[in-house]
């Protein structure tokens, strides 16, 4: 895996900007992250908060449609105004913090809030199959692959993982690489033994 970046490298870290604007100075439907170099769409209304770790804070953002975004790190350019996003967006956010709190402390194995990460249909699909990977469990890329009904496409999948925005969520640390490696992590390799060993510890509640 030491070529492929998994979520929260510092290389495909998402930086937040301000809504756009249209020609009355209204914001536009949509503001903008910057990840990878890439610009990606998510729906305005959305609510950001982050919540203290082990490891140190993680950003989480929420809209109506549920959490799209978990990533370790203040990551956004400009505060968003507490009051901002809709009341749904601040009910999933609460939760949110409150079940990563719960998986810090132990208590949780497992998650239940919709997910609704942005990007193409491959990475939606890795990104699901990362979902499947049992609590306290690692497999390598070329096992997601197949779990994906992709055999071969192993470095296709590193990079989907590499893109993931809601870590831990979605559970990309639970990869490695072949061989038992355990590649790159944003926060070094201690913080993903950290995750791992925090899993490995606990029984499957």
């Amino acid at each position: 895996m030491g070529k492929e970046a998994l979520c929260g490298s510092s290389r495909c870290s998402p930086r937040l900007h301000s809504a756009k604007r249209t020609a009355s100075g209204e914001p536009s439907a949509f503001v903008t992250l910057k990840k990878r170099g890439l610009d990606e769409n998510v729906p305005a209304g959305m609510k950001f908060s982050k919540v203290a770790t082990p490891l140190g804070p993680v950003t989480l953002g929420a809209s109506d449609a549920g959490l799209h975004l978990a990533h370790f790190g203040t990551l956004w350019e400009e505060k968003c105004d507490e009051d901002c996003g809709s009341d749904a967006a601040s009910e999933y956010m609460k939760e949110a913090k409150l079940q990563l709190e719960e998986y810090f402390a132990g208590r949780r194995t497992s998650f239940s809030i919709p997910l609704n990460p942005e990007g193409t249909s491959f990475q939606k699909k890795a990104w699901a199959a990362l979902a499947k990977i049992p609590f306290g469990e690692t497999i390598c890329y070329e096992e997601q692959a197949k779990l994906m009904n992709e055999p071969g496409k192993a470095r296709a999948v590193g990079g989907a993982n590499g893109k993931n925005p809601i870590c831990i969520f979605l559970p990309c640390h639970r990869v490695i690489a072949k061989g038992g490696k355990l590649g790159g992590f944003s926060s070094g390799l201690e913080s993903k033994q950290f995750l791992l060993d925090l899993e490995q510890s606990k029984p499957n509640l």
